[in-house]
């Protein structure tokens, strides 16, 4: 099953939001921006048809490079969207 996971990376956690492909809400949370913590969060919570959509900041560059450097996410989708 396709779902799309909406991260917002912040200095000390992570929100994240789960949708279906219908844009059905599956799950909402948070957790500490730690590298073993989001380690634990991608081979946990993660699927490997997941699209991931990261929101773009002033930091985006840097937190992409960080979490697409993370082996378990390695394998994903990753893209950079500008909501505003």
């Amino acid at each position: 099953m396709t779902r799309y996971i909406g991260l917002d990376v912040h200095k000390r956690f992570v929100e994240y939001c789960i949708l279906d492909a219908a844009g059905k809400k599956l799950s909402r949370g948070q957790v500490p921006c730690v590298r073993t913590t989001l380690e634990t969060f991608a081979t946990t919570i993660l699927q490997p048809t997941d699209h991931i959509a990261l929101e773009a900041s002033t930091n985006t560059r840097a937190s992409a490079h960080e979490i697409g450097g993370l082996s378990s996410l390695a394998r994903y989708d990753l893209s950079c969207y500008n909501f505003f």
